[in-house]
């Protein structure tokens, strides 16, 4: 055998044995992967989700019987049937939406039901900034702004939050006023009628939470 031979030969035999142990490698790198994906899978398969816990300090009943009776009055305004909507059948349209208005009196069948063309619009009495609306049915007159912060103000509304929002920062009540031009004793108005408000909105909130 000649040296270019035995070269050849020797070549052969080393890229044989090159891709012989890439085979292997190969083999090893795949079983290894596979086992760790089906090692994978039965840990999933085996962890459960647990239900969430409830809070022990959360409960769904009312805690007092002021809370039961406000439940109770609540629940019952719910299952209350709304009244007929009333039909205009003379007169020209309303220009004014009063669909978001309610009727505020007690002993009126429609208190506390929107969208049922009871209030109508009755302009702005001695050139005041908000609108007076009466209600057909039990003829009571009230504001727009009857059950809000505004209600009983001449000042802008813009101009009200934009101090309760300075009061909230912790900025001076005479401050405050001197900017507005208006009264400090007003201003802390504001304020009171503002925390009364936010009161009323979170014991409904509350309860209808309690109710769910």
């Amino acid at each position: 055998m000649t040296i270019q031979q035995i070269i050849q030969i020797s070549l052969i035999t080393i890229l044989v044995w090159e891709i012989w142990f890439f085979h292997i490698r190969m083999g090893v790198k795949w079983v290894g992967k596979r086992k760790r994906k089906q090692t994978k899978q039965r840990k999933g398969a085996r962890k459960k989700k647990k239900p969430p816990k409830p809070f022990e300090g959360l409960t769904r009943k009312p805690v007092c019987e002021q809370c039961a009776a406000e439940a109770e009055k609540q629940e019952q305004e719910v299952k209350r049937e709304p009244p007929p909507k009333i039909e205009r059948k003379r007169g020209r349209k309303r220009e004014i939406d009063t669909s978001k208005q309610f009727c505020p009196g007690n002993e009126c069948p429609y208190q506390g039901w929107l969208g049922r063309e009871n209030i109508i619009s009755n302009g702005h009495p001695s050139g005041g900034r908000w609108r007076q609306l009466r209600c057909v049915v039990c003829g009571k007159h009230f504001q727009e702004t009857i059950g809000t912060i505004f209600y009983g103000s001449s000042v802008a509304a813009e101009d009200i939050m934009r101090a309760i929002a300075l009061l909230s920062e912790g900025v001076s009540p005479r401050k405050i006023a001197r900017v507005f031009k208006v009264d400090k004793d007003t201003v802390l108005g504001w304020l009171v009628e503002a925390a009364r408000h936010s009161e009323t909105v979170i014991g409904y909130m509350m309860v209808r939470r309690m109710m769910a």
